[in-house]
């Protein structure tokens, strides 16, 4: 079960992103 937490974490917004979209990535491709 995939479980989404938002997480106040101390970067800037952009270094936010790319460990999301990261995240998100090695996720999808772990599906395979």
């Amino acid at each position: 079960m995939l479980e989404m937490k938002a997480i106040r974490m101390e970067f800037p917004a952009d270094a936010n992103i790319i460990v999301g979209q990261s995240h998100f990535i090695k996720t999808v491709e772990d599906l395979y």
